[in-house]
């Protein structure tokens, strides 16, 4: 009578929607950089350009060319400022021509509009709050693939989806609220015609591929990746049936 061995084999399946999703996050980490350390985000003619960090004028300017005021020297970049520009020349000339009220009730609109400029900065902010939300979703979606434990795999999997979702969401505040802002203080950069440039344009492909990353984890989280498998082996003849 042969004597027979009952043992219970682990099955780990890696599903591609958890690769594809694993991918995109990795691309719209790539992208966001990009996006972040390039200053074309707009731009105006074909001499001046800006980011959400550094302006930049090239150096093919001509003197009747039209830029914005502050605006570095020809072939030269700096940091993006807070504009309000000309507004401050105005406060001045109510300084000198006002009495003190006037001045205190000017310089206390002057800080609203400093608040309300301050968008380079917020849509900055909420891209480096989603840029680091994409690097934790990538670490919980490796954490995920290479977790054993069925519990431990979907709880990766959660923080990852929810990571995604905050950073998609971040995004979308971003380049929403950066050219609603700049369309409604367009008058104080003087120069009034304006385009996208491709660095918003691949901010953009950033938010799609965290979108994308998101979807496929909300799609794929019910899915079970691990499965047990009966194996009996036959001592007598060495015969292996599964």
């Amino acid at each position: 009578m042969t004597a027979a061995t009952t043992t219970i084999e682990t099955v780990t399946i890696i599903r591609p929607l958890k690769i594809i999703s694993l991918i995109c996050e990795c691309l719209a980490l790539v992208l966001l950089i990009l996006a972040l350390c390039t200053s074309s985000w707009l731009k105006t003619g074909c001499c001046f350009r800006t980011g959400l960090f550094r302006e930049c004028v090239s150096d093919d300017v001509t003197t009747d060319t039209k830029l914005p005021l502050e605006s570095p020297a020809p072939g030269q970049c700096h940091s993006s400022r807070i504009v309000y520009k000309e507004f401050n020349n105005h406060l001045v000339l109510k300084a000198n021509t006002c009495n003190y009220d006037v001045f205190v009730f000017d310089y206390l609109i002057k800080l609203f509009f400093l608040y309300l400029t301050a968008y380079f900065q917020t849509a900055a902010a909420f891209l480096i709050l989603a840029g680091l939300c994409i690097v934790s979703c990538i670490f919980a979606t490796v954490l995920g693939l290479k977790a054993t434990s069925l519990g431990r795999k979907y709880l990766y999997y959660k923080i990852a989806m929810y990571l995604a979702l905050i950073a998609v969401i971040s995004e979308l505040i971003s380049l929403i609220v950066f050219p609603v802002c700049f369309y409604l203080e367009l008058e104080n950069w003087v120069v009034t015609s304006w385009e996208f440039d491709w660095s918003y344009g691949i901010a953009w492909g950033t938010t799609i591929c965290t979108f994308f990353a998101c979807l496929m984890l909300i799609c794929d989280k019910e899915h079970e990746e691990i499965y047990y498998k009966e194996k009996t082996v036959y001592a007598s003849n060495q015969q292996v049936a599964v």
